[in-house]
């Protein structure tokens, strides 16, 4: 195993980061508004419950024994990038749905032009969660 590991490191990575709901969005034209909606509501709800899942699982790490406590550090890293690649996608589709689909109402009648300018419509992801200061 040791020694496949060496190959796949010694690898040029080619990153790849897919999001189903993107191709879905981009095609929405060919679908309903009703189910644009649903998709975008499903994104929201499974995307918040991964995170509950993974909270939960980090704080299991801290509250008694851990399976992989030789671990923490490498599955801090990739526990943080999937908290935040789940908040992206359940606020991406919050902010989707406030007010920017067509049918329905918005203070805003240029919030759907807003996503493609950085200075109107601005969405922070910004994350406040400490994770990585969190596992010792």
């Amino acid at each position: 195993m040791r020694l496949g590991v060496l190959r796949f490191y010694k690898t040029d990575p080619v990153p790849v980061l897919e999001f189903e709901t993107l191709v879905r969005v981009f095609f929405a034209d060919g679908g309903t508004l009703e189910q644009l909606r649903a998709t975008l509501g499903e994104v929201e709800t499974t995307a918040r419950a991964w995170m509950n899942e993974l909270q939960a699982m980090i704080s299991a790490s801290l509250h008694g024994p851990y399976e992989f406590a030789k671990r923490l550090p490498i599955n801090a890293l990739a526990l943080r990038f999937q908290l935040d690649y789940q908040e992206l996608q359940a606020d991406w589709a919050r902010w989707a749905t406030d007010g920017r689909l067509p049918g329905k109402t918005t203070k805003d009648e240029n919030a759907t032009r807003g996503a493609f300018n950085p200075e109107v419509g601005r969405v922070s992801m910004k994350s406040n969660r400490p994770l990585a200061s969190t596992w010792k």
